[in-house]
């Protein structure tokens, strides 16, 4: 797959989870995605327990979309107004994503992405999409096993006592936003979306 260029804007990255398919051509014969963010550095084999445990859910007819609900502390209250609204319900850094099943969630959450309101997280949208199409969801495995999300003081203490996760989530500071999670609407405005073609 040929690199993609997302210096103008995170819009740019977050929209093009949504084209996964779209880049990698049909012909190809690849049904079945796992998607990864940048942020998620693999510090033990994935074939020591990852891969087997993700088999069910890769087989699974009624997971349409496999991923992890949203981490507990992006719901205080502290982090904003109307935070479900802004954090979500499902966390998009890790995905299992089928072409066909997963098509109308995608193409909903991708408009939904490149349109107002312009908010600091992908996720509040992409429960909008979910809600929309009425996608059949699943959980991915065991998260106190396999994803230690550095910015969560529980999974340190957690991961602290009983080794490492398959993952490491580092978490990096958003320079386009304000401390409400909300974009930089000058920055946004800016940038040039009118090449980017909805799937």
């Amino acid at each position: 797959v040929k690199g993609i260029h997302t210096f103008k804007s995170e819009i740019y990255s977050k929209w093009h989870k949504t084209q996964i398919f779209h880049l990698i051509p049909q012909q190809h014969n690849v049904h079945t995605a796992l998607f990864i963010d940048a942020d998620m550095l693999a510090q033990l084999p994935l074939s020591q327990h990852w891969l087997s445990d993700l088999r069910p859910f890769i087989q699974n007819a009624n997971c349409h979309l496999t991923l992890y609900p949203e981490g507990w502390y992006t719901h205080l209250p502290i982090i904003g107004k109307n935070d479900i609204a802004l954090s979500g319900l499902y966390n998009s850094g890790m995905m299992i994503l089928k072409r066909k099943e997963s098509a109308l969630v995608l193409k909903h959450w991708g408009n939904l992405l490149v349109h107002p309101p312009w908010v600091g997280r992908d996720q509040g949208k992409l429960t909008q999409a979910v809600d929309h199409t009425q996608t059949q969801l699943c959980f991915l495995p065991n998260h106190f096993r396999h994803v230690q999300n550095e910015a969560d003081l529980i999974d340190r203490v957690w991961f602290g006592l009983f080794g490492k996760g398959t993952f490491l989530h580092i978490s990096s500071a958003k320079k386009t936003r304000s401390k409400y999670m909300h974009w930089n609407d000058q920055l946004l405005q800016s940038c040039d979306y009118s090449g980017l073609e909805f799937q």
